[in-house]
């Protein structure tokens, strides 16, 4: 599990990029290996990928985005 939460100062040439950006990031993972038979292996894995910014930074909207994704593989080995 990755995650962080605080304060980030941003430091820009730009008005709107500078000051502390409050944000959350999360990325837990998970997976599992199956062994078939002898030489074949059956792997199951999944990950989230979350980031949500707490506070507005000016004239941009604060972003907010999430994902989930899965791998399945069948690892062959000799």
């Amino acid at each position: 599990l990755t995650s962080t939460t605080g304060d980030t100062l941003l430091i820009g040439n730009s008005p709107i990029s500078l000051g502390p950006l409050a944000f959350n990031f999360h990325k837990p993972s998970a997976a599992l290996d199956v062994d078939l038979v002898k030489g074949w292996v059956w792997r199951t894995a999944w990950g989230y990928y979350g980031y949500n910014e707490k506070s507005d930074p000016g004239v941009i909207s604060a972003r907010d985005f999430h994902s989930n994704s899965a791998t399945l593989s069948l690892r062959y080995a000799f």
